[in-house]
């Protein structure tokens, strides 16, 4: 029987990966992909996917649609996913759906520990810092050691491959090294060096968001800001939200190698942005990809709001 896993390619979704080959000689997987949202509608990645006999989805979902068009008695998917949209995996067997735990978490606790005897402190305590991170858990005791660990990830990925596992072998396999030789969480003289100098990044984009950021109203009157960032993206989105309290959300246009089209949608006032209709994610954190050029028209026209779920079906409005 093969067997695939298939998970998100941020922090949690790596969490999954690191714990899965670190507990490979049970698990049993024959071979892990990173993807994005929407990566089964790809020709190539069915083709692939319809190989295995068992696929396990981390931190990621697919569509019931796919399910049932191209999966349903040709492959046994379970889904351990936590994503506000994705709530029909519940009637899936095998799979588990709770916001309330990340996918690491998920996976972890529902899936691995299960079929595990005993294994180091440092393993639980990777497997908190990826939760506080990805649930965003500021107020948590945490959340500084939570912000390093998805700083060291994004400085250590190989930015020269598009592959998403590949160019991130570097971070997984420094964890990899750190949960075996290690027996509680500390940071090295490398990350400490690599947290340094991600602190200095952060501190130059805020104040980059700070001279750019732009004001706008949507359609129903709420109230989100527009800036352009190459990195830190979430951490500077954070912190501009606390210091605008009249922003109900933000959309982010991501300028890493130039505009490429991904936006990242965030909120911290209640505001549900996956009713949004290009979000797909959070309700406090989604992301979209609307495209280069429409990207850029839309971070360049102060006029321009993105579109609710129950409106037009064009992905923006010109006001």
């Amino acid at each position: 029987m093969s067997k695939l896993l298939v998970s998100h390619l941020d922090l949690d979704g790596f969490g999954c990966i690191i714990l899965a080959l670190k507990f490979n000689d049970i698990l049993n997987f024959d071979s892990f992909e990173s993807a994005d949202y929407g990566f089964e509608k790809e020709e190539e990645n069915k083709s692939f996917m319809l190989g295995f006999d068992d696929i396990i989805i981390t931190d990621l979902s697919i569509s019931k649609d796919s399910y049932e068009e191209l999966f349903k008695g040709k492959v046994n998917i379970s889904i351990l996913d936590h994503h506000a949209n994705t709530s029909w995996v519940e009637s899936l067997p095998g799979s588990i759906w709770d916001t309330s735990r990340s996918g690491t978490k998920i996976f972890w606790e529902e899936y691995i520990k299960p079929k595990i005897g005993r294994y180091s402190s440092i393993i639980e305590e990777f497997v908190e810092r990826v939760d506080t991170y990805d649930l965003w858990k500021t107020d948590s005791p945490l959340w500084e050691e939570a912000k390093n660990l998805n700083n060291i990830l994004y400085s250590m990925k190989n930015w020269g491959t598009s592959n998403n596992l590949q160019s991130s072998y570097p971070f997984i396999n420094f964890m990899l090294t750190k949960l075996e030789k290690l027996e509680n969480w500390r940071w090295t003289d490398r990350e400490t060096s690599i947290i340094e100098k991600s602190n200095k990044r952060e501190a130059s984009m805020l104040s980059k968001a700070q001279s750019t950021l732009s004001k706008r109203k949507d359609t129903r009157g709420n109230i989100f800001g527009v800036f352009s960032l190459p990195s830190k993206i979430s951490l500077v989105a954070s912190e501009i939200l606390k210091e605008n309290e009249d922003l109900d959300y933000l959309v982010v246009v991501n300028a890493y190698r130039g505009i490429n089209g991904k936006l990242s949608i965030r909120s911290n006032k209640g505001f549900n942005c996956t009713e949004l209709k290009v979000a797909d994610g959070h309700e406090a954190a989604a992301g979209a990809n609307i495209g280069e050029d429409n990207a850029l028209e839309f971070l360049n026209n102060d006029n321009i709001s993105l579109v609710y779920n129950d409106e037009r079906p064009e992905i923006w409005y010109k006001h």
